[in-house]
C-alpha cells in the first residue's frame, strides 16, 4: 500500500497537512480503507481538528481489523478529551484496555486525560502502569513527569522528563516540560536556565534554519505588530495582562494583528478580535503551515505572548518576522537566537545582573513587564477575618505545582512563629481527596499540623473565587516560583502577600508586582526576613485593617494598573526596535 506508506512517512515527519491530503486521495479510490481512515483521523487531530478526527475514528473503528482496534479506541480517548468529553474519553480507553490490557499507550492516554481532569494521583498510577508494561516508552515517562509536577515534586518530574528525552531526543513536549519544570526547583538560577534553554534551542536551530527577513517598506505610517498566542480566551494566563494593552494601543501608529494558535474560543476571543485590526487563524495547520501564514502576514514585529513551554515558541524558530519579541508569559530566556528582544523591567531583570543569561536584548519598561487590570466581578471588601476569628489565617491560592516541600517548610516556620494561626490552601486540584491527603501529610512533615490547615478546591464563579481568597488575612507567596495573577487577585481583595525573592526570573515575579504596586514592604530577601515580615504583620491587626480598606484605591493609583502609560512605553520600544533595524 504505497500511498499509505508515503502518508505515514509524512505524518511521522510532522507534515500533517500533507499526510491528510494523501489519505483523502487514497480514500477517494478506496473509501473503506480502515488504515487510511485511521491515519487521516490522527492527522486531523494533530492539526487541532478534533471533531472531524472523531468522526473519522468512529468510521475507522467499524472498518479496522482486530489489530488496529486497540490503537483506534486509544486514540479516540485523546480526541474525546480534547473535545471536552473526558468521561467518554476514559470509557474509550477502557474499551481499548478490555481488548488488550497490556497496551502501554492506552495507560498513557488514560494518564493524560486524568491529569487534565485534575486527578494527578490517578494519572500517576496510570502512567506508572504504562511504564511498567513498556519501560522504553518515552510517552509514559512524560506522563509520569506531568503528574508529579502537578503534585509539587519538580525534582522527580525533571528526572522523569530527562528519561523521556533520553528515549526520544526529538520529543519537543518532553524538552519543553523539563525546561519549564526546572523553574520550580529550589536553587535553579538564571545561568542554569540559560544553559538548558540554549542546549534545547541548538537542536531546533539545526532543523529550522532561520530565514532572514527585511522590515517591510511601507508608505503608511503604521507599524504592523503581530501578537501570537493560544490564550485568547477568558481566565487564561494571558487574560490579566493582554486586554488592557490591546485597549490602549495607538491605532494611528500601530496596526495590530492577532495570530491565534488554537486554544479555546469564547466571548473574550470575540472581544479581542473586535479590538484588533486583523486576525490570523493558525489552528488546523502544521508547523510549516503556521510559519508560512505568519510570514504572509507581512509583519514588522512578531511578538510571542505565550512562550513558557518550548512547543509554544518553536514556530518562531525559522523567523516569521524581521523583528521577534518575547513578551508576557515567559519564565526565562527563550534560548532561540532568532528572538531579538525580551520585554521586562528592572525588578524582573535587575540591570547588570541578568543580561548574560538571555539570548535576547532586554528591554526594561518603566511601568513593568506587563500591565494588569482589576479582577472582575469582585465582591466588596470586608474586614480582616482575624478580627472575628481571633486568629490569623495565612493563605496560598497558587497552582499546587508551585507548593513544593521547600515552600511548605518555609510556611511551617511562619505558622510556628504565629501561635494559633492557620493555613488556607486553595487550588482546583484539591477537590481530589487523595491530593488533600498527600498535602496534609506533606504539611505535617514540614511542621504544619493537619488540624491547622483548611483546604478549598475549585470554586466555579469568579466572584466566589475572590471571596474565598478574602478568607485569608495574609497571603504567602511560594518559592522559588512566585505567584502572578493570584497575587494580583489577593491584593485586589485587600490581602497583602509576603514574597521571597530568588535567583531566577520567576523568583522575581512577586518583586515586580509588589514594587509596582508600591507594596515593597512585603518583600523579603531571606527566609528569616520572610518569616519575620509575615509574623510582624500578623501581630498588627490595625495595619491589616487599614490595608483592607485602602489597598484597592492604592492599586488603581499605582504604576501596576496604569495600562495607558505602560502601552505608551511599549510602543516607544517597538519604534526604537524598528529604527535600529532600518
Amino acid at each position: 500500500m504505497p500511498n499509505f506508506a508515503l502518508a505515514f512517512e509524512r505524518y511521522q515527519r510532522g507534515e500533517f497537512a500533507a499526510a491528510a491530503a494523501l489519505c483523502r486521495r487514497s480514500l477517494a479510490v478506496e473509501p473503506a480503507d480502515g488504515q487510511q481512515i485511521h491515519l487521516l483521523a490522527l492527522a486531523s487531530f494533530q492539526l487541532a481538528r478534533p471533531a472531524p478526527a472523531d468522526l473519522w475514528l468512529c468510521r475507522g473503528i467499524v472498518l479496522l481489523g482486530a489489530d488496529g482496534l486497540v490503537d483506534a479506541w486509544t486514540n479516540r480517548g485523546s480526541v474525546l478529551s480534547a473535545l471536552g468529553r473526558r468521561d467518554q474519553g476514559l470509557n474509550a480507553v477502557a474499551h481499548a484496555l478490555a481488548l488488550d490490557p497490556s497496551k502501554a499507550r492506552a495507560f498513557c492516554v488514560r494518564a493524560a486525560i486524568l491529569r487534565e481532569a485534575l486527578r494527578p494521583l490517578l494519572a500517576l498510577a496510570a502512567a506508572r502502569q504504562g511504564a511498567s508494561l513498556e519501560p522504553a516508552s518515552a510517552e509514559a515517562w512524560t506522563c509520569i513527569g506531568n503528574a508529579v509536577q502537578a503534585l509539587g515534586a519538580p525534582e522527580t518530574a525533571v528526572a522523569a522528563f530527562a528519561r523521556s528525552i533520553a528515549l526520544a531526543p526529538d520529543d519537543i513536549v518532553a524538552h519543553g516540560n523539563r525546561l519549564f519544570t526546572l523553574s520550580f526547583m529550589t536553587g535553579t538560577d538564571d545561568a542554569q536556565l540559560f544553559k538548558e534553554a540554549r542546549a534545547w534551542a541548538r537542536t531546533v536551530e539545526k532543523r529550522w534554519a532561520p530565514m532572514p527577513l527585511r522590515c517591510p517598506s511601507r508608505r503608511a505610517k503604521r507599524l504592523r505588530i503581530g501578537y501570537h498566542s493560544y490564550e485568547y480566551f477568558r481566565r487564561s494566563l494571558l487574560d490579566d495582562y493582554f486586554p488592557p494593552l490591546l485597549r490602549h494601543h495607538d491605532r494611528d501608529r500601530f496596526e495590530i494583528v492577532l495570530m491565534a494558535d488554537g486554544g479555546r474560543r469564547d466571548a473574550r476571543t470575540d472581544e479581542l478580535r473586535a479590538m484588533a485590526d486583523g486576525w490570523v487563524e493558525l489552528a488546523g495547520l502544521d508547523l510549516a503551515g503556521k510559519v508560512g501564514r505568519m510570514r504572509a502576514a507581512d509583519l514588522d514585529i512578531a511578538v510571542c505572548l505565550t512562550g513558557y513551554l518550548a512547543i509554544q515558541r518553536v514556530v518562531f524558530a525559522p523567523r516569521v518576522a524581521p523583528i521577534q519579541v518575547a513578551h508576557m508569559n515567559h519564565v526565562a530566556t527563550t534560548g532561540l537566537a532568532v528572538f531579538d528582544y525580551r520585554i521586562t523591567d528592572r525588578w524582573l531583570d535587575p540591570p547588570g545582573e541578568t543580561e548574560a543569561w538571555n539570548v535576547e536584548r532586554l528591554v526594561r519598561l518603566e511601568n513593568g513587564y506587563v500591565p494588569v487590570t482589576a479582577p472582575e466581578p469582585a465582591p466588596a471588601l470586608s474586614p480582616p477575618p482575624a478580627l472575628a476569628n481571633g486568629y490569623v489565617t495565612f493563605g496560598s491560592f497558587n497552582n499546587l505545582a508551585k507548593v513544593t516541600q521547600a515552600t511548605l517548610q518555609l510556611w511551617g516556620r511562619v505558622l510556628a512563629a504565629v501561635k494559633r494561626s492557620r493555613l488556607l490552601l486553595k487550588a482546583r486540584v484539591l477537590d481530589d481527596p487523595g491530593v488533600r491527603a498527600v498535602y496534609a501529610m506533606r504539611c505535617g512533615e514540614a511542621g504544619i499540623p493537619p488540624d491547622r490547615i483548611d483546604f478549598v478546591g475549585e470554586v466555579a464563579a469568579h466572584g466566589e473565587h475572590l471571596a474565598a481568597i478574602a478568607a485569608a488575612d495574609i497571603g504567602l507567596d511560594p518559592t522559588p516560583f512566585s505567584g502572578g495573577h493570584t497575587t494580583v487577585e489577593a491584593l485586589w481583595m485587600g490581602v497583602p502577600v509576603i514574597n521571597l525573592r530568588s535567583n531566577s526570573v520567576v523568583g522575581r515575579l512577586g518583586a515586580s508586582l509588589l514594587c509596582r504596586a508600591q507594596l515593597d514592604a512585603f518583600l523579603a530577601t531571606s527566609a528569616e526576613e520572610y518569616v519575620e515580615t509575615a509574623a510582624a504583620l500578623a501581630r498588627d491587626l490595625a495595619r491589616l485593617g487599614a490595608l483592607r480598606r485602602t489597598m484597592r484605591s492604592k492599586l488603581l493609583a499605582s504604576p501596576l494598573f496604569d495600562a495607558s502609560a505602560y502601552t505608551q512605553q511599549l510602543e516607544h520600544a517597538y519604534e526604537a526596535m524598528v529604527r535600529e533595524r532600518r
